[in-house]
């Protein structure tokens, strides 16, 4: 066992032991195995070299960094204001600044946004401010120079994109797809409900399919494949009243399954089977991961501010296990063959490993 400080204890203790409890101490179906290779502290010391290892990005409880898989941080150290991260680039504005830095891992100043009125998101390699009317985009080159802004009729509520493709959606209900010069390519009002909005929307990393999740009474879910050139709706469903805040879609596994909230639970979309299984879960759903792979699917549910659990699926739907632990915030991600669990002011990895 891992010898804790005392302050630390109560932290270790509803996380990692819990974790370590129900993943490192035996194997769990279909001779999966999960092993704790280490626990740190946010906020510690870190190097000053990037070299030679992949970083995944985290931010929960305060702090933000980033991280190699064997536990090495490049960036570990408090959040003053709001974070904008992506794989290469962050960024730290408070919502009202003058100009915005975008730094590298190197901690060092690559771009200054300077007068954009608005705050930067990063999304396929590429630099995009959101104004603040909520309601234009504008893509950014290394220069910080503008080079398309886009105007919408409705406050943006989702945005994602893929292969040179933004997609939007808004509160009046309409998704649309713009190209890598900002222009228009698909526009599309699917919700068919009383109250039009979107609460959630995707695009695969191929670029040739949409998910989302839209409207209220009735609110459904919804999946869009470019066909001979032209996007079509593929699949529909209704989902009952459903949710009055953003929700998590994902395209996982290759793009083989599509994932989203809905009331019951989670909803997992078969592309090839069109079929829908949904996993009943006990609280909201915090993180849930993006990759999928292998056949299995990791997210953290909320019960209370406090109380969450760390469910782990095997697909075509087998709730495999559910660990819990405690903590006001936490972090997920599978990068690789680890998974990285955060909570109350601590980061652990296990490995995934076949046997």
């Amino acid at each position: 066992m891992i010898k804790l400080k005392s302050q630390y204890k109560y932290v270790i203790g509803s996380v990692a032991f819990v974790l370590y409890a129900f993943f490192a101490a035996r194997p769990v179906p279909q001779e999966t195995v999960f092993t704790l290779k280490w626990l740190k502290s946010l906020g510690s010391s870190y190097p000053s070299s990037v070299e030679g290892s992949s970083f995944v990005p985290f931010n929960f409880c305060g702090y933000f960094g980033y991280v190699s898989p064997d536990g090495d941080f490049i960036i570990n150290q408090v959040k003053k204001t709001y974070v904008e991260q992506s794989g290469e680039f962050f960024a730290e504005f408070s919502g009202q600044d003058e100009s915005i830095e975008v730094k590298n891992l190197l901690n060092n100043t690559v771009l200054v946004l300077k007068d954009k009125h608005g705050y930067p998101f990063f999304r396929d390699g590429r630099i995009f401010i959101m104004h603040h009317e909520q309601n234009s985009i504008s893509e950014i080159d290394e220069n910080d120079n503008i080079l398309w802004s886009y105007d919408c009729g409705s406050p943006i509520t989702s945005v994602d994109a893929a292969r040179g493709l933004l997609l939007i959606g808004q509160l009046d209900g309409s998704l649309e797809l713009l190209d890598a010069e900002g222009r228009r390519v698909y526009l599309a009002e699917p919700s068919g409900s009383r109250i039009p909005a979107i609460y959630g929307c995707t695009i695969s990393p191929s670029g040739t399919k949409i998910a989302a999740v839209a409207g209220l009474d009735h609110q459904r879910f919804l999946v869009i494949e470019l066909d001979g050139g032209v996007w079509r709706v593929t699949h529909h469903e209704f989902l009952g009243d459903g949710f009055r805040r953003p929700v998590h879609v994902h395209f996982i596994d290759n793009e083989k399954r599509a994932v989203f909230e809905r009331d019951e639970g989670l909803g997992i979309y078969d592309l090839g089977s069109r079929s829908t299984e949904i996993i009943p879960l006990d609280g909201r759903i915090r993180n849930i991961d993006d990759s999928g792979e292998n056949g299995m699917l990791f997210l953290i549910v909320s019960e209370s501010a406090m109380r969450n659990n760390l469910v782990a699926i095997s697909y075509p739907g087998y709730k495999m296990i559910s660990a819990p632990f405690n903590s006001t915030d936490t972090f997920l991600k599978w990068h690789g063959k680890r998974l990285f669990v955060g909570g109350g002011n601590k980061l652990a990895a296990f490995q995934i490993e076949k046997m």
